[in-house]
């Protein structure tokens, strides 16, 4: 697992974002983020480059979702 995990690329982040997939979509579209897990119908994990998360993140705050940062070292789960 430390072997795999220190092959990622550092300054990721992922963040939980209070929306669908679906209507995360359009934002996350060559973005360089994606989704990294589904945790309930309308909470959803994102994971990649931190400016890019930090970007689809100020996008749903203003649209008055809500938004949790989690504590990682690394954007798991993103392709």
């Amino acid at each position: 697992r430390a072997r795999l995990m220190g092959g990622l690329p550092e300054g990721g982040a992922m963040c939980a974002v209070q929306a669908t997939p679906e209507e995360l979509a359009a934002d996350l579209e060559g973005s360089g983020v994606s989704i990294a897990a589904v945790n309930t119908t309308d909470s959803t994990v994102i994971s990649g480059p931190a400016d890019e998360v930090e970007r689809v993140v100020a996008l749903w705050r203003g649209r008055g979702r809500k938004t949790k940062a989690l504590a990682v070292s690394h954007a798991f789960h993103s392709v």
